[in-house]
């Protein structure tokens, strides 16, 4: 007989689990993380608190996609969990935890039935007839208050109150029910929570938290301008608004008298007066910008008598688009095609101790703000996700208007139903439909656990409760009793439960499927901390031993691979550098370049870097410092010349300026180039092309706007060619002009004429 040997089919870096090995890895990662969450199910949850191993801040959360998004899985069966818990989020908005734990309790059964030798299509069938029972239990006992506006508002507040109840607001959660009803109502059936503004502002305590019927802007006007503007014409845009005297400033310019630089400021000045002009021409009095609005530019509007915003965030300036009816914009050539936003009223508002700006009577009359008060940020951001959850939540309730009790109560008839079905079900597969019965109990059986009670005790009762036909009938967990649920006001989304179910049986049946897990291990390379371990200690030893000679200009250091940081205030880039390129311990007597990092939410907005090389000792170091888009950094050039042409770049890509450059202009823009490419908040269209004219004899300027057909290229085109489909035959003004012909040469024994 024929003995046929197993052959390796793999490569060396994988590895593989077949049948039973496989399904146990499967549920066992899978059921882990079911039980990682179900601690925090229910109002009696407890939380999680997640800390970084990047970062110091601490996330408190009892929230189930927070928590599984914020832990790095290596079990694939557990990111197949995870992955349902963030659909939950996106298309409900709450039920994250429950979800999970559902399917973790399947699983749980499932690993029981095929320990009995049943067979995992078995339990998939038995899986489908049980969901399918569940969940016309789930529609018959559903109720639809929405033609009655009264009753469906107390459902509304009843489903706030129950989604609340397990989350941070639990203690205020009859005020923050009403909020979040009032807002949702705004939406007149829209589910787009883009409306809904949330400001997080510290101090105070969560019950100072208000709605607001109106948009509210964390900034407030220009100086010197009226606090209220009424019928407001809003034009938001996204340009640079900061040509004034700082745009010289640090610059060296060859000018016969004080009279030639004076002209030259007053173009800059007419420039900009001339850009204001064409704003005044859209017959607008609000005026919001994305980017810095100069004093000089403040002033031109506040004659024109329009109010001016600056530096409004990105998100901010999308919303306020939204909300006001109106667009951004960056170039201001046709008034005609530009939507201008409009609002009855725009007033300056005290909150807390901070001034911003209120948009009443928008043009989108459901925008309103919530602003959340609270003593830490932490409490802020868990607040946050609790409203959001809530506002989820209620949002798709106005459009599947059906409800079903809580407190599981929907489980438990559920189960009943379920536990019918199983006794039409013959063989084996009516196992699998009593399992998922099973299941169904378990998040009851969770509620009470978190709560402190018996839960055997107490899942019994509810069970003949329900059994016998008290079908309102549920948990009780502030006084460890059973309750009529409707008359205490447990009622939770149809939408949401029918989502719970639906998710978590097919998770269950994708798992159950798995008969192979087949594991590519990352290719071996060579652990970086051991690579550069003794260069690493070396560069740690240099770095503190540069933080105590020059303690009062570095401020830290870090060490990544061989590369080693040094973080420095502005006032100590010129001692720093000097230290280092003279000093004979470093030697780094060679700049390599100069750059900028732009972080437009920092108040000091940009990050300026030198790389500097030490060829001596073969070594390389990295400096950064900070700068705002006004404050100058010192220049280096009088250490190194090479930085001239650096910081001219970084000036030219980013706006920052070197205070002390021998000729600070622009370098890789040309002529009159507006704004700096580099900054994040760079408008992609809307900038003037300037370029010589060699008809007209000038500059000229037209606007510029990168369009699609840069890319439309024929096969075999030039990328250099002009814009539109390309050719393939190359232009005549490219061709190089015909040689002329070489003189033939003379001939010796030609005698001459």
């Amino acid at each position: 007989m024929l003995v046929l040997e197993s052959v390796q089919i793999y490569g060396d870096q994988v590895t593989e689990e077949r049948a039973e090995n496989a399904r146990l890895s499967a549920f066992v990662g899978a059921i882990a993380v079911g039980d990682l969450v179900k601690s925090t199910l229910g109002p009696k949850g407890m939380d999680k608190l997640l800390q970084s191993a990047s970062s110091d801040q601490a996330l408190v959360t009892n929230d189930g996609a927070t928590i599984l998004k914020s832990i790095p899985l290596d079990n694939p069966a557990a990111k197949v969990l995870v992955n349902i818990s963030k659909v939950q989020d996106d298309e409900v908005g709450d039920g994250t935890t429950s979800v999970t734990v559902l399917a973790a309790e399947l699983l749980r059964e499932s690993e029981k039935l095929i320990d009995q030798r049943i067979h995992p299509q078995t339990i998939i069938e038995g899986f489908r007839i049980a969901t399918q029972a569940a969940l016309q239990s789930l529609e018959k006992s559903a109720l639809d208050n929405s033609k009655d506006s009264e009753k469906f508002y107390n459902d509304l507040l009843s489903i706030a109150k129950t989604t609340l109840s397990s989350k941070i607001l639990s203690q205020d959660k009859d005020y923050f029910a009403k909020l979040a009803v009032d807002a949702i109502l705004r939406l007149n059936g829209s589910t787009n929570l883009e409306h809904i503004q949330i400001i997080k502002k510290i101090g105070g305590k969560l019950s100072d938290s208000f709605l607001d019927e109106g948009f509210i802007l964390n900034k407030r006007f220009g100086t010197s301008q009226p606090k209220k503007v009424e019928d407001a014409k809003i034009l938001i845009a996204n340009t640079s608004l900061d040509t004034d005297k700082v745009k010289i400033f640090g610059a060296k310019f060859k000018v016969d008298s004080t009279s030639k630089l004076a002209e030259l400021e007053k173009a800059e000045k007419e420039k900009m007066k001339s850009k204001i002009g064409k704003i005044s021409k859209f017959g607008i009095n609000t005026f919001i910008n994305r980017q810095l609005i100069y004093d000089y530019p403040e002033q031109l509007f506040t004659d024109a008598g329009i109010n001016s915003i600056e530096h409004a965030d990105f998100e901010g300036i999308e919303r306020l688009a939204l909300v006001t009816g109106g667009e951004v914009v960056s170039t201001f050539d046709n008034p005609e095609l530009v939507k201008l936003g409009t609002c009855k009223a725009i007033e300056e508002i005290i909150i807390g101790e901070d001034v911003m700006t209120k948009f009443s009577g928008c043009a989108a009359g459901e925008a309103c703000t919530i602003v959340l008060r609270g003593a830490t940020e932490q409490v802020l951001d868990e607040a946050d996700r609790s409203l959001h959850d809530a506002l989820s939540v209620l949002s798709q309730t106005t459009r599947e208007t059906r409800t079903v009790l809580g407190a599981g109560c929907s489980e438990m008839i559920m189960s009943k139903a379920v536990d019918t079905a199983a006794q039409n079900v013959e063989g084996k597969k009516s196992l699998a439909v009593e399992a998922f019965a099973k299941a169904l109990r378990q998040l009851p059986t969770i509620l009470a656990d978190n709560a402190g009670f018996d839960s055997s005790e107490l899942i019994t009762k509810l069970r003949t409760a329900i059994y016998n036909g008290m079908t309102t009938s549920g948990l009780d967990l502030d006084n460890g009793i059973i309750t009529d649920v409707r008359e205490k006001g447990i009622v939770e989304s149809y939408k949401l439960k029918r989502a719970v179910v639906s998710s978590a049986a097919e998770a269950a049946e994708v798992l159950l499927r798995v008969d192979n897990i087949i594991r590519a291990k990352p290719r071996t390379a060579v652990n970086p901390a051991d690579r550069y371990k003794e260069q690493s200690e070396e560069l740690h030893k240099f770095g503190q031993y540069l933080i105590t000679i020059l303690p009062k200009y570095i401020q830290k250091f870090s060490v990544w691979k061989d590369e080693l940081v040094l973080y420095i205030g502005p006032t100590a880039v010129i001692p720093t550098l000097t230290f280092l390129k003279d000093h004979t311990s470093s030697q780094f007597k060679s700049i390599v370049d100069i750059t900028g990092v732009d972080y437009p939410s920092r108040t000091n907005r940009f990050d300026v870097v030198y790389h500097l090389l030490s060829v001596r000792f073969n070594s390389r170091i990295r400096i950064k410092t900070y700068a705002s888009e006004v404050s100058p950094v010192p220049s280096v050039t009088g250490l190194y010349e090479g930085a001239n042409w650096y910081e001219r770049e970084t000036y030219d890509m980013y706006g920052v300026f070197f205070e002390g450059h021998p000729d600070l202009r622009r370098i890789l823009t040309d002529y009159g180039f507006n704004g700096h490419p580099l900054r994040k908040d760079f408008p992609t269209t809307g900038y003037e092309e300037v370029f010589w004219d060699e008809e007209k004899k000038r500059v000229v300027y037209k606007p510029l706007e990168l369009t699609q057909a840069f890319r439309n290229f024929s096969v075999g085109s030039s990328v250099w060619e002009q814009v539109g489909n390309g050719r393939d035959d190359t232009p005549e003004s490219f061709k190089f002009p015909t040689p002329e012909p070489e003189p033939e040469p003379e001939n010796k024994d030609e005698p001459k004429k």
